[in-house]
């Protein structure tokens, strides 16, 4: 998986040194890159090690999950001393979220890569394929729904731990939602054939 983690972060720095191109507050932090490839290590073996078997690849909401692990933890942007002298620390009303909204904007294009290369493999059970992630819209607040993931993101790596699983979780239902909204029906056929062989491996590797 090395190529692709490195592929991976040769877009996010790419977006990140655009961000600081256009906003002269923001810094990319050098040390980053390391720390994100080490961090991309501990969540991808955190998975394989208490909740699957090496030989099952991770599926792509795993690995989306796993990106904004490792980018959450590498903060790659950062705020100029000047920047911060000048307007004073973020609170969290007004948290800072460049690099909550980078590593959400690099899960969804990798995983949405994934997934157009999987169903041209014939191994979606969709009749057709979506040209982008939609999000679904809040009601019971003004914020958008990518900026309300952009916050938990902040306060889950602030306040509590990460948890790949859970957002492995979330980018699930983020593309079944598409899916249902675009009005795409599924292929039920191809579906129970794929069902039947994941159960048939899985018996295969109970010890």
């Amino acid at each position: 998986m090395s190529g692709m983690k490195l592929a991976v972060w040769n877009v996010l720095l790419s977006e990140a040194e655009k961000l600081c191109r256009e906003d002269k507050n923001l810094v990319v932090y050098n040390d980053a890159k390391q720390v994100f490839f080490e961090n991309f290590d501990y969540y991808e073996n955190l998975i394989f090690d208490n909740f699957m078997q090496r030989d099952d690849p991770l599926d792509r909401h795993k690995i989306a999950a796993i990106i904004v692990c490792a980018i959450l933890r590498a903060n790659l942007v950062g705020i100029t001393a000047k920047a911060e002298d000048k307007h004073g620390a973020y609170k969290d009303e007004n948290a800072f979220l460049a690099n909550e909204k980078l590593a959400l904007s690099t899960a969804l294009s990798h995983m949405l890569s994934q997934l157009e290369l999987e169903f041209e493999n014939g191994d979606i059970p969709y009749k057709e394929m979506i040209s982008e992630y939609i999000l679904p819209r809040p009601i019971s607040c003004s914020r958008s729904f990518d900026e309300v993931l952009c916050r938990d993101f902040y306060y889950a790596k602030k306040h509590f731990k990460l948890n790949p699983l859970t957002l492995a979780n979330i980018f699930f239902m983020i593309e079944a939602y598409t899916f249902e909204v675009c009005k795409i029906d599924m292929d039920v056929a191809k579906l129970e054939s794929q069902l039947d062989r994941a159960r048939k491996n899985t018996i295969i590797k109970q010890p």
